[in-house]
């Protein structure tokens, strides 16, 4: 969603605000100084852009938090070979495999319950079997 541009300027104030410790009678001041001024429906949804961003910001998406990972183990595999530090870098190198690994393991049985749930969604959509009742030969 993209942000208006009178809203990004409160975001940064905002941000500055909630570590300098503000309440929100000081951000409403604030935002009152302001030409023009930013209104308080204004100030509320910068407040809860900022929220979404500290969320995304705290909850990184699995590829995104696995590239991380990846990139600071490489850089640790680099100064240890500068330094020429064989076992460090060897120990590196096999906790990245470990971790390769899970994350593989990991998309595996996501993917494996999205199918399923897939699967039982379909089932859902379309109702349970119906059973019918077949007569036998001679039984009434």
């Amino acid at each position: 969603m993209p942000i208006d541009n009178r809203i990004e300027p409160a975001m940064a104030m905002i941000n500055q605000a909630i570590v300098l410790g503000w309440q929100r009678p000081q951000m409403s001041a604030w935002a009152a100084k302001q030409v023009p001024p930013i209104s308080e429906a204004e100030l509320d949804a910068a407040y809860a852009a900022c929220v979404d961003r500290w969320i995304a910001q705290a909850n990184p998406a699995p590829d995104e938090l696995y590239a991380l990972h990846v990139a600071r183990r490489e850089g640790l595999y680099r100064k240890a070979m500068e330094q020429g530090d064989v076992p460090l870098a060897f120990n590196i190198l096999r906790d990245q495999a470990k971790l390769q690994q899970q994350y593989q393991n990991e998309r595996r049985q996501a993917e494996a319950a999205s199918k399923e749930s897939d699967l039982e969604a379909r089932i859902k959509a379309r109702g349970r079997p119906q059973l019918h009742a077949v007569p036998r030969a001679g039984v009434r």
